[in-house]
């Protein structure tokens, strides 16, 4: 049985969900079987367990490239937020300022 990992795609503002089997992900010449996948980190890296020259074995995945780290949903609602939270004093502010001249 492959393992299937929920993940997030993303490009722009569009996104969707999917499976992905990660022993599409490495080199068939490591003589891996990667069995299932426990957890993924903000980095982008994925635990889990494999099989091995006939042994059960731990692994790690870590992405080629890590420039940009994957957010944690609470991080970007957090941030969304605070951004609406600011534009709204931002708004009343200049409302209160604009019946202050006219009053």
């Amino acid at each position: 049985m492959s393992p299937k990992l929920q993940h997030l795609l993303s490009s722009g503002a569009a996104s969707s969900t999917g499976t992905l089997d990660l022993n599409t992900l490495i080199e068939p010449s490591l003589n891996w079987r990667l069995l299932d996948a426990t957890a993924i980190n903000t980095q982008g890296q994925i635990i889990g367990r494999g099989i091995y020259q006939n042994q059960a074995r731990a692994f790690l995945l870590t992405p080629r490239s890590t420039t940009e780290p994957v957010p944690e949903p609470i991080t970007m609602g957090g941030t969304l937020l605070g951004g609406v939270g600011l534009a709204y004093l931002r708004r009343r502010q200049c409302q209160l300022r604009s019946s202050k001249i006219a009053g």
